[in-house]
């Protein structure tokens, strides 16, 4: 994306409310999606990173957003946690990270890599909906860009910074440690400097998007997400599958509150964190609407209404102050209404 975001699984920040460029729904089975390859991974796992989202791509045509490119980054053995990337523009990108060719194929994989295009989807789908109903959000939306790239080089602003001050210290002899101490010295300075400007521009946009927190936008892509890849897979473990391996649960991030096997309720919910904070609402309708024979054969259009009550909810919520920070509680209710509003007469 404009800015670099980290899913695991979830993004820091999202082009939400803008369309994605040269976006349009694929009819026939991923033929019109131009998909490029890359990374160090093998070539049977890019291959099934491939295929699972070409069949994705197919499944979910007649009701979500299909973007018409997508560039695939497939990593062997450089992460003990599954973290994916994903990265939005003209091309959007996705890097899917696996441990060792045993897990290619298998439920962690699998989860990883159709979370992460859920995303692509699910974001695209809602970004379609509120463009064409609550155009005033994309004023909204093109400023938490901004302010989403703007963080992303506060970052690696620090982190370049370091890494030459740790380069210049391995260079040094006797006779250079002065010199280059006041060089180290005058880069932080200048790079500090740029920081702090980058940093009143953020503040700038929080104030003048009335310091909507990112929570409330994140989450619904979160669900969307999640929704996306427990219809693909049939599997309502996907996502606890991906972020558990070989026993251990990734720390970082709240595992079973995506086991939507336990029926996660709204009432007492107080998980807040941006991966799980709709959980019970994703349970709510995988419970209520996937587990329905009459919906089984029309999961991309349940999620393509739960995309459209995500709308409005988030609308509504952006219009009035005093939704922004409801309780995790309050929020799952209000959309749970929304979603049954929309399924019930169906």
């Amino acid at each position: 994306m404009a800015l670099s975001c980290v899913s695991a699984f979830g993004c820091a920040e999202s082009y939400i409310f803008k369309r994605p460029e040269g976006a349009h729904r694929v009819i026939v089975t991923g033929t019109h999606q131009t998909i490029t390859v890359s990374g160090n991974g093998s070539a049977a796992a890019k291959a099934e990173v491939e295929r699972l989202v070409r069949e994705a791509n197919s499944f979910f045509s007649s009701d979500l957003v299909i973007p018409s490119r997508v560039h695939l980054e497939v990593a062997a053995g450089n992460n003990d946690e599954p973290f994916a990337l994903l990265h939005f523009g003209e091309t959007p990108r996705i890097f899917v990270p696996y441990l060792n060719e045993a897990e290619v194929g298998g439920k962690a994989f699998t989860g990883v890599a159709l979370h992460e295009h859920g995303h692509l989807l699910g974001t695209g789908t809602l970004e379609a909906i509120a463009a064409e109903k609550y155009p005033h959000l994309a004023a909204l939306h093109e400023a938490r860009v901004r302010a989403g790239e703007l963080a992303n080089k506060v970052r690696l602003g620090g982190l370049r910074a370091m890494a030459l001050s740790e380069m210049l210290r391995g260079r040094v002899v006797i006779e250079e440690k002065i010199a280059v101490q006041q060089r180290i010295a005058r880069m932080r300075q200048s790079k500090q400097t740029q920081i702090n400007g980058w940093l009143r521009e953020i503040d700038k946009i929080q104030e003048a998007t009335h310091n909507a927190p990112l929570p409330m936008f994140v989450g619904y892509e979160e669900l969307l997400a999640d929704l996306v890849t427990v219809a693909k897979t049939g599997d309502e473990q996907a996502i606890y599958h991906a972020l558990v391996r070989d026993g251990r649960a990734c720390e970082s991030y709240p595992a079973t509150a995506r086991d939507f096997t336990l029926g996660h309720k709204p009432e007492g919910w107080t998980e807040d964190d941006v991966h799980a904070l709709l959980s019970p609402a994703a349970s709510h309708v995988i419970e209520r609407y996937f587990r329905d024979p009459r919906f089984a054969a029309r999961k991309p259009y349940v999620i393509r209404q739960v995309a459209e009550a995500a709308a409005e909810d988030l609308n509504e919520r952006f219009l009035d102050v005093s939704l922004q920070n409801i309780k995790p509680e309050d929020a799952n209710v209000r959309l749970i209404a929304k979603i049954d509003a929309r399924l019930r007469a169906h």
